[in-house]
């Protein structure tokens, strides 16, 4: 029997409300708040912050520990969420949550409510003003202004219907929504854009092994990459190509990840500038389909 309470680093298996803040370093869409029973994200001119319930996780193994993940499975699937649920053809967004937390282990706070959430707001903020925190990563006016983009928008239906298809138990598959939303977080340097290409191959691979799980399940036994692809172009309508799923992305990932392979030896990474938008502009569908189908049109794969 596994022991939750064996669990260290980030998973901290008890029950409460995890209130955290919302980095200026980021680039958010616009009018992204929203209230509910056990989630809300406040949205004011000075201040971002996401608020979200938390409960007990059974980990993956006995021992389970994670030293650099700050996110719960709880916040991922918010953030995913609101990733995921981009209006077609708005403008693009990355949400960048900070190392910035306060929890309180009241679990039966009313999160729709408002006068909870300024009081919970205001505990964050006053855990702001006792931090040693760089002024980059503060909301103003110790630090830099929000930057939105008023031409990113959100789909509130599809919003709602992705959250409710979230399992925050698959692990898979917040591992794998997880590194959608660090790569975005590292696309707002342009100086690791190599790095959040190496965040969406994570995530990609998550998605290839949800798919393999998925035909699994139809009675297909060890799925391969060419199996996966086959059937996704059979949910797309197209005939199957018999290639390996996102096979268009593989030379790529393999020339940046491995310095020497037998494409060559490259001293820095061999993109492109737009390497990154499209290979995220590939997964979000991928993902919405995989949480609440139908596939969505138009998929680049």
């Amino acid at each position: 029997m596994v022991s939750i309470a064996d669990a260290k680093g980030p998973w901290r298996f008890t029950s409460g409300v995890s209130v955290r803040l919302l980095s200026p370093l980021g680039f958010y869409p616009a009018r992204m708040g929203f209230r509910g029973p056990d989630a809300a994200i406040v949205v004011r001119p000075n201040l971002m912050v996401l608020i979200t319930k938390f409960r007990p996780i059974v980990p993956p193994e006995k021992y389970y520990f994670s030293e650099v993940e700050i996110l719960s499975a709880f916040e991922v699937r918010i953030l995913g969420a609101i990733l995921l649920s981009r209006s077609r053809q708005s403008g693009g967004f990355a949400i960048y949550p900070a190392d910035l937390e306060y929890r309180s282990p009241d679990a039966s706070l009313d999160l729709s409510r408002l006068d909870v959430l300024s009081s919970l707001v205001a505990k964050l903020k006053n855990q702001l003003d006792s931090t040693g925190c760089e002024r980059m990563n503060l909301p103003p006016p110790e630090g830099k202004p929000y930057d939105v983009n008023r031409h990113a928008t959100l789909n509130r239906k599809r919003f709602r219907k992705l959250l409710e298809g979230i399992d925050v138990d698959n692990h898979l598959l917040i591992r794998g929504l997880g590194a959608l939303i660090k790569a975005g977080m590292l696309s707002c340097h342009r100086a690791f854009l190599e790095q959040a290409c190496a965040s969406l191959w994570i995530s990609l691979d998550a998605s290839f092994h949800l798919f393999r799980r998925e035909i699994a399940a139809k009675g297909h036994h060890n799925p391969s990459a060419i199996d996966v692809r086959n059937y996704l172009d059979n949910l797309l309508g197209y005939d199957p190509t018999g290639e390996r799923y996102f096979a268009d992305f593989y030379e790529e990932r393999i020339r940046t990840i491995h310095p020497e392979s037998r494409f060559g030896v490259y001293p820095a990474a061999p993109l492109c500038a737009d390497a990154y938008s499209q290979l995220l502009g590939s997964l979000i569908p991928i993902y919405e389909y995989l949480i609440a189908g139908p596939i969505p049109p138009r998929i680049v794969h």
